[in-house]
């Protein structure tokens, strides 16, 4: 079965302390989620979805692309200890020289 990422865009109002939206992203994480949470199940309760949230793009995703947290260490710790081994045997290799 194909699968597909999309990616969305939600509009929310956040009340700060900060003049900068940034700063307020930085400094005052729990009210950004707190007014995302609250909108996004304002818009899902009131069904206002098609008019509140913008698609902005889909792509299908490939296999390769869904991969599991366990896979992704398992795949990453391979990769370590392929440079380790790589660079063991060129020390090996200077030795004997």
């Amino acid at each position: 079965m194909k699968k597909y990422s999309h990616i969305f865009e939600i509009s929310f109002e956040v009340i700060s302390e900060e003049p900068d939206w940034l700063k307020c992203l930085r400094n005052e994480k729990d009210k950004v989620i707190s007014a995302l949470s609250k909108k996004v199940q304002t818009v899902f309760d009131t069904d206002d979805y098609n008019e509140e949230i913008t698609g902005v793009e889909t792509n299908e995703v490939s296999p390769k692309a869904t991969i599991t947290a366990e896979e992704l260490a398992e795949e990453i710790a391979t990769a370590v200890e392929m440079g380790l081994t790589d660079t063991i045997k060129q020390r090996k290799k200077l030795d004997e020289a």
